[in-house]
């Protein structure tokens, strides 16, 4: 009879333990929760992306978003990130014609996808850089001491004159 007792009492802790977990998605998150969650992540985001076309005459229109947000969603189990909504916005020139599509001009969706990312310049983000950071912190986040990213630049040191040639180290 006493454990009947204590089960109301323990599943009301675990509830209470669960709702105080900080949400991955960044829709779910209050203002106030942002701050902890940028820092819980590391500042490491998902972009779910996906667009809005036919998958065939079996499948939804959604398919892809569908797939990216399950992804994002099992990543988030293994370690924290924040989960941005959907980003559903893109152009699909050789359907956008079928019942359903969704595409926006290209421009515009470059234009969309780097003011939502803010991510460095490609151009510079060379060895060591976001890039091939994140794949390591992906596949091998053990291996990865982010408190040490930003003790060196890696800024170009210019240690050759050869036009286009890069000598960070």
């Amino acid at each position: 009879m006493r454990n009947i007792q204590l089960l109301p009492v323990l599943l009301l802790l675990v509830t209470a333990a669960a709702a105080q977990d900080l949400p991955c998605r960044w829709d779910e998150l209050t203002a106030s929760d942002w701050p902890r969650a940028l820092e819980r992540s590391s500042r490491t985001c998902i972009l779910p992306t996906g667009i809005l076309e036919k998958h065939g005459p079996h499948a939804p229109i959604g398919s892809d978003l569908i797939q990216v947000r399950e992804w994002a969603a099992r990543a988030t189990k293994k370690e924290y990130a924040v989960v941005f909504p959907d980003y559903f916005y893109g152009q699909i020139n050789e359907a956008k014609h079928e019942p359903g599509a969704f595409a926006l001009p290209e421009k515009v969706v470059w234009e969309l996808l780097e003011s939502t990312c803010d991510k460095s310049d490609p151009a510079t983000d060379g060895h060591a850089g976001e890039r091939e950071t994140s794949v390591l912190l992906y596949m091998w986040p053990e291996l990865v001491k982010m408190d040490s990213a930003r003790i060196e630049s890696g800024a170009n040191q210019r240690r050759l004159s050869v036009p286009g040639v890069y000598t960070a180290i």
